[in-house]
């Protein structure tokens, strides 16, 4: 699979170049690679704000020789693309910048890479910071912005004790002197956060967080 790598100025770019037309959305991509029509390919993009590139998935469906190609994207892309559209709005800036209630933690995490692929990535780290929406990751390995990942919660090797969470990787950097990636939760869906909000919640009424 082909992979193009675009980056945009600016979120109004980004929006020029994207296109509705499409069930699930399709971006022009400026790039001088040859690619064959209907080849499926991997697209990063980058924007102002992004600590790390957006990956979307997709099917091109035109080529203009030496300018760009039309890409357009999968429903397994639909809620990056969704994300991606609206980085620049005053609301999801507003909503981005709410804080929830945050609790410093040492929690064992095993995140599983949920992808398209036949041999499913699980990558080993520690929860340094917990909230009721999402979750930050310490370790030497981070998944692209936007990538679909689960999450087994313990407070240690020997714990009975494992929250499952499903979420979204959305942003990679630092907290702290920790580098990792920040995972935003999903509200919804068989495995979601209800069960770490009650937890939370106890928390904030004991002082002390503990999974058991």
């Amino acid at each position: 699979m082909r992979f193009l790598t675009v980056v945009f100025a600016s979120h109004s770019e980004f929006l020029r170049h994207f296109s509705d037309k499409y069930p699930d959305g399709a971006l022009f991509c400026p790039t001088k690679a040859k690619v064959q029509l209907r080849s499926k390919v991997i697209v990063d993009v980058s924007l102002p704000g992004l600590r790390q590139p957006a990956r979307l998935r997709g099917n091109v469906i035109s080529y203009s020789s030496g300018q760009g190609l039309w890409v357009a994207f999968d429903r397994q892309s639909s809620a990056t693309v969704a994300y991606l559209k609206s980085a620049g709005s005053d609301e999801t800036k507003e909503r981005l910048s709410r804080a929830h209630s945050r609790y410093p933690a040492s929690l064992q995490v095993s995140c599983r890479i949920d992808e398209d692929n036949p041999e499913t990535e699980t990558l080993q780290g520690k929860i340094v910071d917990l909230s009721r929406g999402g979750a930050f990751v310490s370790g030497s390995e981070a998944p692209l912005v936007g990538t679909r990942v689960s999450l087994d919660i313990s407070q240690g090797a020997n714990s009975n004790s494992v929250y499952r969470v499903d979420g979204r990787v959305a942003w990679v950097g630092k907290v702290d002197s920790h580098d990792g990636f920040g995972v935003r939760f999903d509200l919804r869906g068989s495995f979601g956060a209800a069960p770490l909000r009650t937890l939370l919640r106890r928390a904030s009424e004991t002082g002390r967080l503990r999974l058991s």
